[in-house]
């Protein structure tokens, strides 16, 4: 089967629920408050919402901000709700399902919309189906076209379905593609608080290998940062700096796990290349950077082609990261073995692994 003939969704369901929430004539939630919410609004911005619903636990006073329980015990109409949060339940509605006319709870937040904020949309897969051929026909096994396919369809479509059926564990660790030994520098680049050093460290231990090189993080919001640093592993040097192509000073987004360069940014922070930051041997290159991984590999060219690292690049962030990051690591290593792996529901955690 070709590639094109595996993607069978054409239109996304959120945008058709959401044409029958305004056909309803009842007002229209985002239930919930955080990121997820933002993006909803930013994705669906011909839709207009009548405000956000947060539990009467979690509620504090903003604007267009409604406690859940208040709106739905006062409310002598039905409402409609778009959930904006992972692991809704809709058990925590049964005390006024006789109030709710729709409730929408689909993939349609996912992701960092200061990167990408447009939908994914069939039309663009046709438009750039070469590419994406390329990467289908250019991975190692069946199991990366059947991940890039359900990836795709959960894009399109929003369906929490396809997704579900692929994911697997641990990221960036997964003992059939990745190897490790008693010799490895691993280099994580968007190190958050210290999260994937430390199940590098745990991946390490359940494989019987006591010891490793050395950990090189690199982290640029601040918060993160002090949590990084507090982690206190061996052998491991910090550095509160992003990756990039180049050299210099970028405004920079502070918002937890997804945290990214954006001219919206309320912090400037430090750029620099791989290349001239790090003048020693590395064994394995991990980057989930917000949309910044094809310009941090650039940036990282020399590193890439003289150590020929094991590497895992989150290729999510951007539509066209789907086919650029693996174009470009295969123009610098023709030998790499390619692997694509999801580790989430959501359309999110989308890996790229070169071996």
């Amino acid at each position: 089967m070709s590639f094109i003939e595996t993607i069978v969704e054409k239109e996304n369901k959120v945008l058709s629920e959401l044409k029958k929430c305004l056909e309803s004539g009842y007002p229209t939630y985002i239930l919930g408050n955080g990121e997820g919410a933002d993006n909803i609004e930013k994705r669906a911005k011909d839709f207009k919402f009548n405000g956000r619903l947060v539990n009467k636990k979690f509620f504090k006073k903003a604007d267009k901000v409604y406690c859940l329980e208040e709106v739905l015990d006062n409310t002598d109409e039905k409402i409609n709700v778009i959930v904006g949060y992972r692991g809704f339940n809709e058990t925590t509605l049964q005390n006024w399902k006789d109030k709710i006319n729709i409730i929408i709870d689909m993939d349609f937040w996912a992701g960092n919309c200061f990167v990408d904020s447009s939908l994914m949309t069939y039309s663009f897969v046709e438009k750039n189906v070469d590419k994406l051929n390329e990467v289908y026909d250019g991975v190692e096994d069946e199991y990366s076209r059947k991940v890039l396919s359900a990836y795709i369809n959960q894009k399109i479509s929003s369906d929490y379905k396809y997704l579900k059926k692929v994911k697997t564990t641990p990221q960036y660790f997964e003992n059939a593609i990745i190897s490790l030994d008693e010799n490895e520098t691993f280099v994580d680049c968007g190190a958050f608080d210290g999260d994937s050093a430390a199940a590098f460290i745990k991946e390490l231990n359940i494989r019987g290998i006591k010891k490793y090189n050395k950990i090189i993080s690199f982290e640029p919001d601040p918060s993160n940062y002090k949590k990084l640093i507090s982690r206190n592993f061996i052998n491991h040097i910090c550095m509160n700096k992003g990756t990039s192509d180049m050299k210099g000073e970028l405004l920079f987004s502070s918002s937890g796990t997804s945290s990214g360069i954006s001219d919206r940014g309320e912090i400037t922070v430090e750029l620099d290349q791989l290349d001239n930051m790090i003048n020693e041997k590395i064994s394995y290159l991990k980057m989930d950077i917000e949309g910044a991984e094809l310009a941090s590999l650039k940036g990282a060219k020399n590193l890439i082609v003289k150590y020929r690292p094991k590497l895992a690049i989150c290729i999510y962030h951007k539509k066209e990261d789907l086919w650029e990051i693996y174009s470009y690591i295969k123009s610098l290593i023709p030998q790499y073995r390619f692997y694509i792996r999801v580790y989430e529901d959501t359309a999110t955690e989308l890996v790229l692994y070169a071996v």
